[in-house]
């Protein structure tokens, strides 16, 4: 079993969004010699999240095979929350609590942090 690590970005700017060019290099993820692979979604225009059908062959291929997902942000947990049953494994999501929806899904406060395998 190999394991691979692998980091999709946003194709473009959407607000305080990292996207593939200006911020996930900057994270030091990706070092450019065996480590983490960093991907553009392949979507394009802005868009607030991940939906797989308007996403690169490339990235759908990996989130089928994917053992673990964790997905960063609202936007995303509100696109791929409704892709859940397409996918074999759970997601693991890392967001804020910012509107009702997340606020009645997860059983917090706004504003309060979420980290959920659902």
């Amino acid at each position: 079993m190999s394991v691979r690590d692998v980091v999709q970005a946003a194709a473009g700017a959407l607000g305080g969004e990292a996207t593939y060019v200006e911020d996930v290099f900057s994270t030091h993820l990706y070092t450019g010699n065996g480590g983490v692979q960093v991907i553009e979604n392949g979507i394009d225009g802005p868009l607030p999240g991940t939906i797989l059908k308007r996403c690169s062959n490339e990235v759908n291929d990996l989130v089928r095979q994917s053992d673990l997902i964790i997905s960063k942000g609202g936007g995303n947990f509100d696109t791929l929350d409704e892709e859940r049953k397409l996918l074999k494994n759970k997601i693991s999501y890392l967001l804020l609590s910012k509107c009702d929806p997340q606020y009645k899904t997860f059983g917090v406060k706004l504003i309060q942090p979420i980290l959920a395998n659902l």
